[in-house]
């Protein structure tokens, strides 16, 4: 099996968009729709299940909008929270006491470290409330690289839906852990 760090995926991106004119809006659609799919197929989670998606700033953020709109169609309760670095307390009163399923789309494989004290402030509320929590790409905060050992706080998830390609860093050290 193949291992691809941060770099490697970004390039592989760059050729898909410029080599095969595949855009990357059309990317983030389709990973967002397989992500979804993964959910309803693999997790199979019940039908009374409130989603609770987190959404970055970046592609990741994206992809948990298409996740969103797809568990939405399938009649489920979705959340959408847009995560911008600000106000703690904002963040903490949209999140909830305790959300059952929280979709991690925070942050992926190209995130780099480390992340402010409010991310990481997010990141360890997120771990203290959610019951479950699935993470699109990569858990938000966990090294990308190589899996190194991560004493900053990061999401620790149940389930990691990695998008299109194995990444080096769930693999490794206390990769399968994240």
């Amino acid at each position: 099996m193949k291992y691809y760090s941060p770099q490697d995926c970004l390039e592989l991106d760059q050729i898909t968009q410029s080599q095969f004119g595949i855009s990357s809006e059309t990317l983030m659609e389709n990973a967002g729709k397989s992500c979804a799919q993964a959910i309803l197929t693999q997790i199979k989670p019940p039908q009374s299940t409130i989603f609770t998606v987190l959404c970055g700033p970046g592609n990741n953020g994206g992809d948990g909008l298409i996740v969103a709109r797809e568990l939405s169609k399938k009649k489920f309760t979705v959340r959408t929270i847009s995560v911008r670095e600000g106000d703690f307390s904002q963040f903490e009163q949209q999140l909830g006491a305790s959300p059952a399923w929280v979709i991690d789309a925070l942050f992926g494989v190209g995130a780099r470290l480390p992340f402010s004290p409010f991310w990481q402030k997010v990141f360890e509320i997120v771990m203290a409330r959610a019951e479950k929590v699935v993470s699109i790409d990569h858990p938000s905060g966990f090294p990308t690289s190589d899996g190194t050992e991560c004493t900053d706080p990061h999401i620790r998830a149940n389930w990691t839906l990695s998008i299109g390609l194995h990444k080096f860093s769930h693999y490794t050290h206390a990769g399968p852990e994240a």
